[in-house]
């Protein structure tokens, strides 16, 4: 079906690979070409370049996050590779650096020594978290110091909130982790629009609880926990939509186009995940963002 459009050129051109790793690298490449067309678009307007590479620059985070948790795991450098979208300045060639490293330590110690210019700092404490297997800890350092790193940037206002939605998603995924291991939530990113919820959710002890504090404070009916990503990132993007409508040739109408090429990409790699386990067509459905 991909080959009847715009993927099947990509199609053509890696013929060597076979089954899903041909697939990933497809629409990989296809998500890449698209913002870098996207970027040359921009390339006489530095702030809103500037202000694009800040909303790209969480897929960096990501992929870092990705290869130190399948590295700490033991998951294969394969099942690993299949989760990053290389569009940053970790790429495909610095990602594969990373995964021939032993272990979760050494893929954040050599990050800190020779990758140069991510958008977050690995401090000694935060190693030092990592390297007593604690996980949790380590990596509430690095988002701490992302966020505070893009909080600070003079970018377009629509990247910063952006951001904003997705710290208040990140501390309820905090929350969410620490009431499975059954412990009380205890850590907080600041700078969320949220932050009249931290004393309640802090004070959760089971995530019915938990549910029952968000249904109440963001006034809807229902949705899942797992989902919390997906629910505020929809909540920025219809706020983007008003800002299009309302000026249709700003940078909105920019972070619209990157966000359906995000969702359309992550909706076919889910999609090729999902055949290449056998899964039906209504288990695919419930996974699906669209």
């Amino acid at each position: 079906m991909l080959k009847e459009t715009r993927y099947g050129k990509y199609l053509q051109k890696f013929p060597e690979k076979k089954g899903l790793e041909r697939l990933i690298k497809v629409i990989n490449s296809s998500f890449i070409d698209e913002v870098n067309k996207v970027k040359a678009l921009l390339s006489d307007e530095q702030i809103l370049l500037y202000s694009l590479e800040t909303y790209l620059s969480r897929w960096d985070l990501q992929n870092f996050i990705s290869v130190v948790r399948g590295k700490f795991y033991s998951h294969p450098s394969e099942e690993i590779l299949y989760s990053i979208f290389p569009v940053g300045i970790l790429d495909d060639v610095r990602i594969k650096t990373l995964l021939k490293e032993e272990s979760a330590y050494s893929v954040a110690e050599r990050v800190k020594t020779v990758i140069k210019g991510l958008p977050f700092d690995i401090t000694r404490e935060a190693l030092k978290y990592l390297k007593e297997g604690d996980l949790a800890r380590f990596e509430y350092e690095v988002y701490t110091s992302f966020y505070s790193n893009i909080l600070s940037r003079n970018v377009h206002p629509a990247v910063i909130e952006f951001y904003k939605y997705s710290i208040d998603a990140k501390n309820i995924s905090l929350a969410i982790i620490s009431l499975q291991n059954g412990e009380k939530p205890n850590l907080w990113l600041e700078g969320g629009h949220f932050e009249g919820l931290k004393a309640k959710v802090l004070r959760c002890e089971s995530l019915e609880e938990l549910q029952k504090v968000l249904l109440e404070s963001l006034k809807i009916r229902a949705f899942k926990l797992e989902g919390v990503d997906i629910l505020f990132e929809k909540k920025f993007f219809e706020d983007v939509r008003r800002g299009f409508r309302v000026d249709p040739v700003s940078f909105y109408s920019v972070m619209d186009y990157i966000n359906d090429l995000e969702r359309e990409s992550a909706t076919l790699r889910v999609i090729a995940y999902a055949k290449s386990f056998g899964l039906t067509p209504e288990q695919i459905r419930e996974v699906l963002y669209v």
